[in-house]
């Protein structure tokens, strides 16, 4: 279904991401949905390049987890 194929990119479209600010606004309207994302989320904003590559793979696998992706 179109449904399930626009889920798929999302996360596709996630992981290609290079850039924090273009991650964070690509995530900023799952704000709200859990604490844990929350605080995943929020934890980008002082992190740097390095750091990013990892929390974004924790991010994806999380939402992916929680049916978000």
């Amino acid at each position: 279904s179109s449904i399930f194929t626009k889920e798929v990119s999302l996360k596709k479209e996630l992981q290609s991401l290079k850039t924090k600010e273009m991650f964070l606004k690509k995530i900023i309207p799952f704000l709200g949905k859990d604490k844990i994302l929350n605080r995943l989320i929020y934890r980008l904003e002082n992190i740097n390049n390095l750091e990013f590559k990892k929390l974004k793979k924790e991010i994806i696998a999380y939402m992916c987890k929680e049916n978000y992706l």
